[in-house]
């Protein structure tokens, strides 16, 4: 920390943003002198100090000119200097004695110098005063639209005039509105204030002291993201040379101008070199300080540092901690996703998820991190803090893994605004026409344009507020999501909301109010006579009658009770799931109870933004009604009572004991009296601190609303519409009773876990092993879009630089995401030194493109963050085989070896039509030829006739109804009990014959496969492909059985069943839709590819297999291809060492170039011989009938098929009768 001398010297307000030589020494010597006695050997220099000012004119008896970047002017001693804007004949602004330093409070009385202040800082050209202000040559716009100094009313009023012309002709690089009196007063105040000199690394800032508080405003973070900078992630500022004024904030983000009462004023404000903070400290020595980071609120649309001046200065001073304001983009400049910005070449670009706001924050949170020990403040005690939007953007800061270590503590006030989905951003720029736009022409549009075209368009999409996107990295997800996973960065945490939240924001909606005949939205009006210049409003005008009023209060007693339910209680109960340290309140105050302010309790209460300047210990109230002497005395003491909380919370993580109340940690026990948030009030006189203990539930929000709104006498019967669009940005609500007030008034429905289990993405490593979890997006295609998944990732201690991707199976059509690895294989791979990663995919469903697409790009992450993997091996069940055999050909380069198991490497459709063709079968075996698609009723006698269910006697003889859970445990035949096995009989024996040919052929276990899983194919899966053979995709049938031939042995019989059995065709819709989504597998493989099979498996049959040899074989690649049959009928069901031995294979296969062994499955009469799946089963299977066969007495030294070659295998007579004549 520098010592007082280097921070109070020598005014040298000069120095700025790289001038290191303003003045000469000569005119360095008589600064504030006038000259003083030294006889000059020329004329003396001065300088006009707003900033320096370029474009003045300035008279002199001896000279007349223009004040160049230095602001400098000659003159002879003695002489009076005249300043003009605009000429000799423009506006005269005052004359003072020429000297070294002129201000305009040297020129002018107090008001006047601050309207000329507020002149000269609107007018500067490129809107930042911390480099000086450069004046624009406007004389004709001045002659056209003279401004009047006098008074602050006309003054305004002709100043709005010439700004209205000169942003009309485009004379700024955006439109220009006023700058505030209080903005100008307190640049003009810092002018005279001492200086105080730090050391960044990026170079000297110069920022003032008043005695009591030091700060220095408008500090560079990051280049001004504007021309080819705009929509890219925050550069590091470049340095500068000499020293830097830093006495006034920087330029707010482009935005729409709002009325401190939050009313458009229509005009457009600010610009896109926005990209500043402010620091204020105590003016002391103490080092080491607490740091608190303010991120302000406004939607995510407004706002600005320079709206907090006052209240940070006051927390610097009573609370003894460095204060930094932040800005960063706002609007489309700050949240804004399309396909010509996205970076596909590199994953971890993180300018690909539109989130350039947040990317703000953490680049400014990087510079504290960086520089806030040369201001006195501590970077290892950080705390992130902010309201409303700002609170939004703490808790995406807070589950954001570009955040980590950044901060130590958060407080989120108010935080409002659901994450949304990704593609959601691109849905905006669509409504607003820009889809089609490259990057160029979309960086080319004027800022202006650009925010009102996406005002419009966000309303398009029925959005009010600028969210975060869930891109997958920079947020991961929604907050309730990642707070579920206890994916985020854990820290002591607050979290707030006020008694009457939406008091104030359902008043904002003022002309939607007006547009229905109502008054509410001159409310303001009571408290701030200027909103209606025309009209000074009563209460009884604006509240008529005892039923509006009431209508207001219930609308608003609900809106607020659903935001706490979503913001406050379930927030801190996902927090306190994962952590101790969480703590709540509710703010109360509503004027202190005095009846001077009985209308602002009724009207406003404890609204939206009060407890900002409590917190602070700031001057002066939200709107600037409610802080008045007669609540001064109770007021001061609760705003004593929380700033001491807020800065014991600052510096241990606890906020402990203030005024005999302990502010205790929120918690989840559902027990009475146990303390779930602290709450702050006072009356007149001393500070009220209480304590909630009840949490709301989802029902308890709309207590005592059924009576109001099931009558048809409601106040205000047209609320609902009026409602439901000024809160357009949330969704209906979880309830359906009282559907006017759930669709009209909630702020948000209750989201939709990802997960199936909280933590899921936490997994438990094994020893020798640390693991990651955690999620990713990316773009699918046109057909999915983009995705966010979930992932898993473990690194073997002695990682032999070899990576492993995993694909699991079909996980149903639910939402809910979830990850999978064989724990036969994962044990082998951390074992032997291999990392491996699973994606949960984005979406579940038989989608192959999202898997295929999705670990494709895990595979890009896990070498962005843990390393470019040397080899890479790709594996996966069942779906999973099917992504791991399209990912084979979709990416050549990528992989190093593949092993699909139990996978549907034949392609999807193959898939489904092979289920839907075993309820075919039926259809036909059993007599009924009833025509596809079926009803429910017809499918379900098709099932009751064919496994002979209830009255129903079978056709086709016995065959087991076991349900659909029969796969697991397997049900498989038992000579002790034979009704378990299946006894076709007269069509049956065809039906069994048919589906044989229809799933690979012959081949050993056939009988026990089809005992064990037909009853699952016709009443599971193929059902629903016969009542519905699109499967609800709209896109045509799914399924296809036009062109097959199906086999029987008996000739009369084959024909019978092709004549007859009903055909289902697909279409050029579904083709395209399959290609697109399903991704058939192609045979053109460049890679090793071992391949294992169930020669059993009657839910991914066998038939797979055959296909895709039958495809690679077609292409020529064979020699590329092994296939492992497994002597099993369940799904899936090779062991552990099954798996691993053919794992090992096929790394030797890729490493060392030896081609392991494979069976021949295109050979039929070796498929059909009894021993066939021998040689790389290693355990007897219970359903294998020779199961018992032993080549020893010893049960673990066995090979089980050895002795079948010898013995032969008799499958049960009852298995293949002959056939019968087939029905006419």
């Amino acid at each position: 920390m520098m010592n007082r001398e280097g921070r109070v010297g020598l005014l040298r307000w000069m120095r700025y943003a790289g001038i290191l030589a303003v003045l000469m020494l000569g005119l360095v010597s008589i600064i504030g002198t006038g000259g003083g006695d030294a006889t000059p050997t020329g004329p003396s220099s001065g300088a006009f100090v707003n900033s320096p000012v370029e474009g003045l004119y300035y008279k002199t008896p001896t000279y007349a000119g223009w004040t160049d970047a230095d602001g400098t002017f000659p003159y002879e001693p003695g002489e009076e200097v005249e300043f003009y804007l605009g000429g000799a004949d423009g506006l005269f602004l005052g004359t003072a004695p020429a000297a070294g330093v002129v201000r305009p409070d040297d020129i002018a009385d107090t008001a006047r110098a601050t309207r000329i202040g507020q002149l000269l800082q609107t007018l500067d050209g490129d809107g930042n005063t911390n480099n000086g202000i450069g004046l624009p040559d406007i004389a004709a716009y001045l002659e056209a639209n003279p401004v009047d100094l006098g008074d602050d009313d006309a003054f305004e009023t002709s100043m709005n005039a010439l700004l209205t012309a000169l942003n009309a002709d485009n004379v700024f690089d955006g439109p220009r509105t006023l700058v505030s009196a209080a903005a100008a007063r307190a640049q003009l105040d810092a002018a005279k204030s001492p200086e105080v000199v730090v050391s960044t690394q990026y170079g000297d800032l110069a920022g003032f002291t008043d005695g009591t508080v030091a700060a220095w405003r408008g500090i560079p973070y990051a280049k001004p993201p504007v021309g080819e900078l705009r929509w890219e992630p925050p550069q590091d500022p470049e340095p500068w040379t000499g020293t830097r004024l830093a006495t006034n904030s920087g330029p707010r983000s482009l935005q729409f101008e709002m009325t401190r009462t939050w009313q458009a004023t229509g005009n457009i404000t600010g610009s896109e070199d926005c990209l500043y903070l402010d620091v204020f400290r105590p003016d002391t020595d103490d080092g080491a300080l607490p740091v608190y980071v303010w991120i302000h609120g406004g939607s995510n649309k407004f706002g600005s540092a320079v709206d907090y001046f006052h209240n940070a200065r006051a927390m610097a001073e009573k609370r003894n901690v460095v204060v930094v304001l932040v800005q960063y983009r706002l609007g489309p400049l700050g949240w804004f996703r399309h396909a010509a910005l996205r970076n596909d070449d590199d994953l971890l670009d993180y300018g690909n998820s539109g989130n350039f706001g947040t990317l703000d924050q953490i680049k400014a949170l990087e510079w504290v991190q960086g520089n806030i020990e040369a201001f006195g403040g501590d970077p290892g005690s950080v705390t992130i803090a902010g309201q409303s939007a700002g609170g939004h953007n703490v808790m995406n800061l807070v589950i954001s893994p570009l955040a980590e270590g950044l901060f130590h503590r958060a407080v989120a006030e108010s935080g409002v605004m659901p994450v949304i989905p990704a593609d959601m951003g691109e849905a905006i720029t669509e409504a607003a026409g820009y889809a089609e736009l490259g990057a160029e022409d979309l960086r080319a549009i004027p800022a202006a344009e650009l925010l009102a075209t996406m005002e419009t368009a966000l309303g398009e999409v029925e959005l009010q507020t600028y969210n975060a996107f869930a891109d997958g990295y920079v947020i991961p997800d929604t907050v309730i999501n990642a707070l579920d996973q206890g994916n985020y960065n854990s820290v002591p945490i607050i979290i707030g909301y006020n008694r009457n939240e939406w008091n104030d924001l359902l008043l904002a909606a003022g002309d939607a109010w007006a547009a229905l005949g109502k008054n509410w939205g001159m409310v303001y009006d009571i408290f701030d006579p200027d909103l209606d210049e025309e009209h000074e409003w009563t209460y009884e005008e604006i509240f008529p009658n005892e039923d509006e009023e009431r209508i207001f209060q219930d609308l608003t007693r609900f809106t607020t009770l659903n935001y706490r339910v979503k913001y406050l209680d379930e927030l801190c109960r996902e927090l306190r799931e994962n952590q101790d340290d969480v703590y709540a309140y509710i703010f109360e105050w509503a004027g202190g109870g005095v009846p001077e302010l009985d209308e602002f309790a009724t009207i406003f209460g404890a609204a939206h933004s009060m407890e900002i300047p409590f917190f602070f210990g700031g001057p002066d109230s939200l709107f600037g009604y409610s802080f008045i002497p007669e609540n001064e005395a109770g007021r001061i003491a609760l705003q004593d009572a929380m700033g001491a909380f807020l800065r014991n919370f600052m510096e241990t993580g606890d906020p402990g004991t203030v005024a005999g109340a302990e502010w205790a940690p929120w918690s989840n026990e559902d027990v009475t009296g146990v303390p779930k948030a602290i709450t702050f009030n006072a009356n007149a006189e001393d500070v009220v601190l209480g304590f909630e203990t009840e949490e709301l539930s989802y029902v308890e929000k709309v207590e005592g609303m059924e009576e109001l709104y099931s009558t048809e006498e409601m106040a205000f019967p047209d609320a609902r519409p009026i409602i439901a669009s000024a809160f357009a940005a949330w969704d209906p609500a979880y309830l359906d009773p009282w559907w006017f007030v759930a669709q009209s008034t909630a702020t948000c429905t209750y989201e939709q876990l990802r997960f199936v289990e909280r933590n899921h993405l936490q997994l438990e490593a094994l020893a020798g092993a640390e693991t990651y979890g955690g999620t990713y997006g990316y773009y699918v295609n046109p057909w999915s879009g983009y995705q966010v998944a979930g992932y898993w990732i473990e690194m073997p201690d002695n990682w032999n630089g070899d990576l492993v991707l995993y694909c699991h199976g079909y996980q149903g059509d639910d939402p809910e995401l979830s990850l999978s690895m064989t724990g036969f294989l994962r044990e082998h791979l951390v074992e032997n030194g291999y990392a491996w990663a699973a994606s949960s995919y984005g979406e579940n469903g038989y989608e192959i493109a999202t898997g295929v697409v999705g670990t494709r790009t895990l595979l890009d992450y896990f070498a962005a963050v843990h390393g470019e993997p040397g080899r890479v091996y790709i594996t996966g069940h069942s779906m999973g085989g099917h992504i791991t055999a399209r990912s084979v050909t979709e990416y050549p380069d990528a992989y190093d070896g593949a092993m699909p198991m139990c996978g549907v490497v034949g392609g999807a459709m193959e898939q489904f039509s092979f289920s839907a063709d075993m309820a075919l079968l039926a259809n036909c075996f059993t007599g009924l030829d009833t025509a596809v698609p079926m009803t429910e009723e017809e499918a379900d006698l098709l099932v009751a006739l064919t496994f002979g269910i209830g009255e129903f006697e079978s056709p086709l003889g016995y065959i087991p109804p076991l349900p659909p859970a029969s796969m697991i445990p397997p049900y498989y035949y038992d000579p002790e009990d034979p009704a378990r096995g299946a006894h076709p009989d007269g069509p049956g024996s065809f039906f069994m014959e048919a589906s044989m040919y229809r799933s690979g052929g012959w081949r050993p276990l056939w009988y026990e496969a089809f005992s064990n899983m037909t009853f699952f194919q016709v009443a599971g899966q193929g059902y629903q492909f016969i009542v519905d053979p699109t499967a609800g995709i709209g896109m045509g049938n799914v399924v296809d059985n036009a062109e097959y031939q199906y086999y029987l042995s008996d000739e009369g019989g084959r024909a019978y069943l092709n004549n007859t059995i009903q055909r289902i065709a697909t279409n050029p819709d579904y083709l395209a839709f399959s290609e697109a989504i399903m991704y058939p597998v192609s045979g053109d493989i460049t890679i090793p590819v071992l391949s294992m099979h169930d020669i059993g498996d009657f839910f991914v049959p066998f038939s797979h297999e055959i296909l895709y040899a039958d495809r690679v074989d077609q292409a020529g690649k064979s020699d590329l291809l092994r296939t492992r049959v497994i002597r099993s009928v369940n799904h899936c069901g090779m062991n552990a060492a099954e798996t691993t031995g053919a794992f090992d294979d096929l790394v030797n296969w890729v490493v060392n170039g030896i081609a392991p062994a494979g069976d021949d499955i295109l050979d039929e009469e070796t498929v059909a011989a009894p021993h066939f799946g021998c040689r790389f089963t290693t355990e007897a299977r219970p359903e294998d009938p020779y199961h018992d066969t032993y080549i020893n007495d010893d049960p673990e030294d066995y090979w089980i098929c050895e002795c079948w070659q010898d013995e032969g295998y008799n499958p049960p007579e009852t298995w293949y009768p002959e056939p019968v004549e087939m029905p006419q």
